[in-house]
C-alpha cells in the first residue's frame, strides 16, 4: 500500500466525484489515449480529479495497471 493522502477534505471529495465518473465503456480505448477504459482508469480519474499529485505513483515493478493512464489523461482533459 502506498498512502496518498489523509487529508478528509480531499477523502470526502473522491467519494463525492463517484456519480461523476466518465461513463467509458470497460475494456474500449478511451478517446484521446492510447489505453483501455478499466477499473484502474476509474481510480486514478478519482485520484487526479481530487487533487491528488499521481506523477511519481506506478505499479510496482513487474505489476501492471492496464489502463491507469487513460484515467489520468481522461481527468486532465475534463479539467482543461
Amino acid at each position: 500500500p502506498v498512502p496518498l493522502t489523509d487529508n478528509c477534505l480531499i477523502l470526502n471529495g473522491i467519494i463525492e466525484l463517484a456519480p461523476r465518473l466518465p461513463r467509458l465503456v470497460w475494456g474500449r480505448h478511451a478517446p484521446g489515449t492510447d489505453e483501455m477504459w478499466t477499473s484502474d482508469s476509474a481510480i486514478s480519474w478519482l485520484l487526479e480529479c481530487a487533487g491528488i499529485d499521481l506523477s511519481g505513483v506506478h505499479p510496482p515493478p513487474g505489476g501492471r495497471a492496464p489502463g491507469w493512464y487513460a484515467g489520468i489523461a481522461w481527468a486532465h482533459r475534463v479539467a482543461g
